[in-house]
């Protein structure tokens, strides 16, 4: 007994790591890619807001995909879903780097959609299994403040990896986070299957799908997700073009804007374990999706340089927080079909970043910055509105 025990505090030491890594790889390429639209608008000959869809395009493939990912994860083990994953982000590191126009920039780049959609839920739902619910949220929240340490980094060393060129940026930069946490991944994540994965294998997916699609709180937290995801999609995809053309900020001060920014979401997701046991997954997720809502207007709205800085930190710590609650809500909605939940709950994420990058290009064509805030925080409105009437907190009952 005492030997088993002590295994399973040995993968339990490298199982949160291995997951941070994991998470970490499904972010480096957009952040640098919504650092150097403008530099990928101005080789290729458009717009910067031709330019956002590629972002667009990378969350319409996660969005496209995630069906598919939900019937698989009833099927397959987690871990193998999520090296699958890891492994087209790498794929679409070296293929970005390599492209000769546009239209093979958004191919390429669609692939990283492909393989976050698959990396993020199954991380999610190996926490799920693994890690004990009094310790679960806090988790999550080091888990996602996995990739905003990274853009910390990013921005602070912004000038200097855009000055070898985009392309090679995406060679020297992605390509190795991601190779390194395929690797890492590989070795450090539990091979046997867990009890709920045995289970789930023996499962029916029509019937996986009949229980998702039949339950109320399930749907409204999916639906919640991606109409809260437009307002904070719309505002970090043009955050770094926004200060640029609106106030002709220079490279390195954005840099420095964005490491703000991406502190604030680090500091609230490492607080979210705490602030939850405070304040309930179900409330903590409310407030948060009407505060990014409500900043991300501010945002892009206030009339002052300094104003819109601390807008977009407030707008930052508080998607930490509803990122956390929101996730940490949705594992329990339907836990014996916890994979499947989780893939359909991030390809809405990925459908509203789509979303809020599309909305927003338009937006801001025509009627700029302001017009954009505005269109993506009634959005998020809405979200805190499903989120509030429509889900419930198992928890709780």
């Amino acid at each position: 007994m005492g030997e088993v025990m002590s295994e399973e505090a040995e993968s339990d030491r490298f199982l949160v790591p291995s997951l941070f890594i994991s998470q970490l790889t499904t972010r480096p390429a957009g952040i640098l890619t919504g650092f150097i639209l403008i530099e990928i608008a101005n080789t290729f000959g458009t717009t910067v807001g031709v330019a956002g869809q590629i972002i667009t395009a990378a969350s319409i493939a996660g969005m496209i995909v995630a069906p598919f990912l939900a019937a698989l994860s009833i099927k397959y083990r987690p871990r193998t879903l999520l090296l699958t994953g890891i492994a087209l982000i790498t794929l679409a590191a070296l293929g970005c780097s390599f492209s000769f126009n546009y239209t093979s920039m958004l191919l390429f780049y669609s692939l990283s959609g492909l393989g976050a959609a698959m990396v993020t839920p199954m991380v999610m739902t190996i926490i799920g299994d693994k890690i004990p619910e009094e310790r679960r949220s806090g988790v999550i929240g080091l888990i996602y403040a996995s990739t905003p340490m990274f853009s910390t980094l990013m921005g602070l060393t912004i000038t200097q990896i855009v000055s070898r060129g985009w392309k090679t940026a995406y060679l020297l930069v992605v390509f190795p986070i991601t190779t390194i946490g395929l690797i890492l991944a590989f070795i450090g994540l539990p091979k046997a299957p867990s009890a709920e994965s045995t289970q789930q294998a023996s499962s029916n997916v029509r019937e996986g799908f009949r229980q998702l699609l039949s339950h109320r709180s399930a749907l409204a937290c999916i639906i919640g997700t991606a109409l809260t995801m437009i307002a904070w999609g719309g505002a970090v995809g043009y955050m770094v073009s926004f200060f640029r053309q609106q106030y002709n900020t220079p490279t390195q001060w954005v840099g420095v804007i964005w490491s703000g920014a991406t502190s604030s979401f680090v500091l609230g997701s490492l607080l979210v374990g705490r602030v939850i046991k405070r304040v309930g997954r179900k409330r903590l997720t409310c407030i948060t999706a009407l505060a990014v809502s409500v900043f991300t207007i501010l945002f892009t709205n206030f009339p002052s340089y300094y104003g819109s800085i601390v807008f977009i930190l407030l707008t930052a710590s508080s998607a930490a927080l509803w990122t956390s609650s929101s996730s940490d809500l949705a594992l329990d909605q339907v836990p014996e079909y916890r994979g499947a939940m989780m893939s359909l709950n991030s390809g809405s994420s990925r459908l509203g970043n789509a979303l809020g990058a599309a909305l927003g290009g338009v937006a801001l064509t025509v009627g700029g910055y302001n017009l954009l805030g505005i269109v993506v925080g009634v959005m998020g409105v809405i979200g805190f509105v499903v989120f509030s009437v429509f889900t419930h907190d198992p928890r709780e009952e």
